[in-house]
């Protein structure tokens, strides 16, 4: 299998062209960009036509056979862009797709673009045959630990200089918003050319604009950081998330949590981590939060969340946010902590 990351991609293209892409992953910014160097690419190499289909249960693969294998002398070179979403996923046929790349001519680029990897993805028959048919392209967000690595190559492509200081500076405030963290280093980039970049230059020119997602925030408690568990929920709080949300999503990945406790002594620790986390990058972090988090403790959080779900439901003005930073202070095992009801 021919994986390789999305910064990747235009090193890759300058080898040469393949004639089937499948993009994945959960970073719309990424997603898109990759998809426009392709397209870009392909137009430079005389991919004039393009057609897009969305995959669906009704999809009529023998019209799209037939639109791949028409042929002729004056025929154009063409795009075909292959959408799918995370709710249409299972109406992907994937002998439908093996058959279609079998019969793909070098005339014809294809893009499947899909919203998440799943674990359909993971089916081995389709592993083995895609291997020798299809660049696959990961577009997931960078975590915490990969980020400073991604900033400093994104740098590096635009031949800007930073030193270890200013890239911690904007992975923290721009963590989960790789649009604004590439429109920043775009501008910094545009103002060396002129003008020195010290520290203090690239401070005042970092505005607040940190855009964080729940996901973030759960990350953070589930590995214990407190500090930044606090700064991520005081960030969400800002941008009004919906508190409600907020709160089912954390109690969705304690109830996993609190699953694997019950069943942690019929089965190994690992295969249960698989078993009910889906993504693969936060298996990692469940492992940790096990280990951490006993089942008493676990309860008692989601007796703290239940709680504050029926208060906040009976007085909208109660007070929410410091509910949940109290909680978080729990969670993250700060001792000395206690819950007013």
């Amino acid at each position: 299998m021919i994986e390789i990351y999305a910064e990747q991609l235009q090193e890759h293209l300058n080898k040469g062209l393949n004639n089937a892409y499948w993009l994945y992953g959960n970073d719309p910014f990424l997603l898109e960009e990759s998809y426009l160097i392709l397209r870009s690419t392909a137009l430079n190499q005389g991919f004039s036509e393009h057609n897009s289909i969305v995959l669906n249960l009704h999809t009529n693969w023998n019209e799209i056979y037939t639109k791949c294998q028409s042929g002729g002398l004056f025929n154009k070179r063409k795009i075909l862009t292959l959408i799918l979403s995370e709710k249409n996923f299972i109406a992907l046929n994937y002998r439908a797709l093996i058959k279609l790349l079998n019969v793909l001519p070098k005339d014809i680029l294809v893009i499947l673009k899909n919203e998440q990897k799943t674990k359909t993805y993971e089916n081995k028959y389709l592993l083995k045959f895609l291997a020798k048919k299809i660049i696959m392209v990961v577009c997931l967000t960078p975590n915490q630990r990969q980020l400073p690595y991604w900033v400093k190559q994104r740098a590096k492509s635009i031949q800007l200089a930073l030193n270890n200081q200013a890239i911690e500076k904007i992975c923290y405030y721009y963590e989960g918003n790789l649009l604004a963290l590439t429109q920043i280093l775009e501008l910094l980039r545009l103002l060396s050319l002129t003008n020195e970049l010290t520290n203090d230059c690239i401070d005042k020119i970092i505005n607040y604009s940190a855009c964080f997602s729940p996901y973030h925030w759960i990350d953070a408690l589930l590995e214990g950081k407190a500090e930044r568990s606090l700064y991520i929920l005081q960030s969400l709080a800002k941008s009004d998330v919906e508190r409600l949300v907020l709160l089912r999503i954390l109690q969705y990945d304690l109830l996993q949590l609190l699953k694997i406790h019950r069943t942690n002594n019929k089965l190994p620790l690992n295969v249960l981590i698989n078993k009910y986390c889906f993504w693969k990058n936060r298996r990692q972090i469940y492992l940790t939060a096990c280990k951490r988090i006993n089942l008493s403790r676990l309860n008692y959080i989601l007796h703290l969340l239940t709680k504050v779900e029926l208060s906040f439901k009976q007085n909208y003005n109660y007070s929410f946010w410091s509910a949940l930073e109290t909680i978080s202070l729990i969670i993250v095992n700060i001792t000395n902590v206690q819950f007013i009801e």
